[in-house]
């Protein structure tokens, strides 16, 4: 079937403002009202993401390693592992169970390669051989890994803001450390990124890097408890916007701060400068668990819709409900309405994204 759609709105698009008014923080009820007084005319500003194409993509990956102990429970480490030596492959985390013993160790990954069991080298094992070392561990396994971390050259050059999005599995954590902001007004700052945890394997995030807002809530009157409880709210989709260490002004002194981890965590300086109202210019999104992760650039455009008899043909959800608020995005565009239709010559295209490894499954079998 033939679609009228000119793809200048997408869904997803964010909606910074509605004629004029900042759409932040506005409850949904007042978001309908701004459209409903709008008449047949409506001007609109967007915020949307212009990923490079996958060639252009300058990320690089830097392998790192990490030694992690895993208690037993319930007869099983929580997790499985393929490949081996008549795969021709590395022997490979290919799952960890959510909630077991690896899951909450926050360390193990699917994807990473392991290179020790208990002191054994494996990386000339089959998997069979493998299996069988973890299987002979009394109540606890000391595993060297070897993971991946994303390299992004561009953000060295980067100025202002950086947005990162970033995928957190229910009851996982960033594995990040804040400190600052012990009162009102004060910025928070990273001050721990734990090894291996998913803030390390993004290659964004750092320590001294400043947040400024957690999935679109920003942190100006807000203390690093109120930041802990943003995040542990959290599930599967963060998106963090930060301003990089190399971009403050001054490098705020954590050698003396109380922190808390992003489980619990706390921050507190007032020196680095906050940049307010700017929209990020770079952003770092994650394809998946997996922990690839790709350079996007948001952009922002303004755009003017006529409606016809049925109205502007796009549905909004976000918005502020109860105590939490979320980003006012474009849910729906319905086909051959005013928004389907709209032609925009600005917009800058969008690249294709591709899933960079792939996971590995053993079967039944967990360890």
């Amino acid at each position: 079937m033939f679609t009228h759609r000119s793809q200048a709105l997408q869904t997803g698009d964010r909606i910074l403002s509605i004629n004029g008014t900042s759409t932040e923080h506005l409850m949904r009820s007042e978001i309908a009202a701004l459209l409903d007084n709008a008449g047949n005319v409506v001007n609109l500003e967007i915020a949307y993401e212009a990923s490079p194409d996958e060639e252009e993509d300058e990320s690089g990956v830097l392998k790192k390693t990490a030694f992690l102990t895993l208690t037993r429970e319930r007869n099983s480490f929580g997790f499985t592992i393929s490949g081996g030596s008549k795969e021709r492959r590395p022997i490979t985390v290919s799952h960890v169970a959510v909630g077991s013993s690896a899951f909450r160790h926050g360390v193990l990954k699917a994807g990473d390669r392991v290179l020790q069991i208990n002191g054994s080298d494996v990386t000339a094992v089959s998997q069979l051989e493998a299996v069988t070392l973890l299987q002979s561990s009394d109540d606890t396994c000391t595993l060297e890994i070897e993971y991946d971390i994303t390299v992004h050259d561009e953000l060295l050059e980067s100025r202002g803001p950086l947005q990162v999005d970033l995928i957190k599995p229910k009851g996982a954590s960033l594995g990040i450390s804040l400190s600052g902001a012990l009162h009102l007004g004060q910025p928070m700052y990273i001050s721990k990124v734990k090894e291996a945890g998913i803030a390390e394997r993004c290659g964004a995030l750092h320590v001294r890097d400043q947040l400024v807002s957690i999935n679109g809530v920003t942190l100006d009157n807000k203390t690093i408890r109120d930041a802990v409880r943003l995040l542990a709210r959290s599930d599967f989709n963060v998106r963090l916007e930060i301003i990089p260490a190399h971009n403050l002004t001054i490098v705020p002194d954590l050698s003396q701060e109380e922190a808390l981890s992003d489980t619990l965590s706390r921050l507190s300086d007032p020196h680095a400068p906050h940049l307010p109202g700017r929209q990020s210019q770079l952003s770092v999104t994650s394809s998946g668990s997996g922990g690839h992760h790709m350079l996007c650039h948001p952009e922002t455009m303004r755009v003017q819709l006529k409606s016809d008899d049925i109205g502007f043909g796009l549905s909004l959800h976000g918005g502020v409900s109860g105590k939490r608020y979320r980003p006012i995005k474009i849910a729906v565009i319905e086909d051959g309405g005013p928004a389907a239709l709209l032609v925009v010559p600005s917009r800058i295209s969008r690249g294709g994204r591709s899933a960079p490894f792939k996971v590995f499954s053993l079967g039944p079998l967990m360890l």
